[in-house]
């Protein structure tokens, strides 16, 4: 037993599917097999049970994951603190954010960069909570920004921000004409959602759902940019961070309207170990804290 061999695994049990973690690992799916293989063979049970689509852990599984993922997350942290400390070469900063987040990050990332210009600074653009969570436990993130209302295992999690969403209508759009839209004005929309399974898409149907109102996605668009582009032809109407209104309103033709009813989501950062973290990530960390101390709160992100 190697410790690929458990990295492998993890990968594949987070991933319920050879062929994912082969592709979230950058690995050939039969190197994934034959890796899981070797631990069975090794420990003489069964990890997975193979499906039509995709695998499920069996009880033997979820044992090993339970007790290897957070004892490499650790291995992980400590290899990464030794590197840091030994190393003379330029000290790095790896965020993974969803992409309609990096502009409003963009600030920080500066107010860093005028402070320690020798900090090397690589943002990952990850749509998903579970593709940013993959992100970091790879080790090829220091910082995650998710939602709170995500279930996250063996990982650490600080409150950040919230962030409030309006509804993204162009501007000849009957809504426009109001100043703020009520929850009964969202039945009336043609939806376009971003990624059904996204923690932004679960939040407003949960909010919905419980004031009786049932909103279907016409449309289905996972990165952002083609959602808002969607909006811009007239092709429906989207949610978006309203702090992002005075960039996504330049050009004239969107506008960005205010749902007071509709209650903000709570982001927070996310590590493998906040004890761990290389001084470049405690800094920006705090860096973000002081701008949204210092600005009125909008609640936006």
């Amino acid at each position: 037993m190697t410790l690929e061999d458990l990295r492998v695994f993890v990968a594949a049990y987070q991933a319920s599917s050879f062929s994912e973690a082969a592709r979230r690992i950058g690995r050939t799916q039969g190197a994934v097999t034959q890796h899981v293989r070797r631990l069975e063979s090794e420990l003489e049970v069964e990890l997975f049970t193979r499906l039509r689509r995709g695998i499920s852990a069996t009880e033997e599984g979820r044992i090993l994951y339970e007790a290897a993922s957070p004892a490499l997350a650790s291995l992980d942290s400590g290899i990464e603190a030794l590197r840091l400390t030994a190393s003379s070469r330029m000290e790095r900063l790896r965020l993974a954010v969803g992409a309609n987040l990096i502009s409003a990050l963009r600030r920080a990332t500066h107010t860093l960069k005028e402070r320690r210009p020798e900090v090397e600074i690589e943002v990952i653009a990850e749509n998903t909570t579970e593709g940013r969570l993959s992100v970091l436990r790879e080790g090829r993130a220091d910082l995650a920004l998710i939602p709170l209302s995500c279930a996250v295992q063996s990982l650490e999690v600080r409150p950040h921000s919230e962030v409030e969403l309006g509804l993204l209508v162009r501007r000849d759009h009957p809504l426009a004409k109001q100043k703020e839209l009520a929850l009964e004005d969202l039945a009336t929309i043609r939806y376009i959602a971003q990624s059904t399974t996204s923690a932004t898409y679960q939040h407003i149907a949960k909010v919905l759902i419980a004031h009786g109102i049932s909103l279907q996605p016409i449309e289905v668009a996972e990165v952002p940019a083609i959602a808002n582009m969607l909006v811009e032809v007239n092709a429906g109407e989207t949610f978006v961070p309203r702090r992002l209104a005075s960039k996504l309103e330049k050009n004239g033709t969107l506008k960005v309207l205010p749902v007071p009813a509709l209650a903000p989501l709570r982001m927070g950062w996310c590590a493998r170990s906040f004890a761990m973290l290389p001084k470049a990530a405690v800094e920006f960390i705090d860096i973000c804290d002081q701008l949204l101390h210092r600005q009125p709160p909008t609640r936006g992100a």
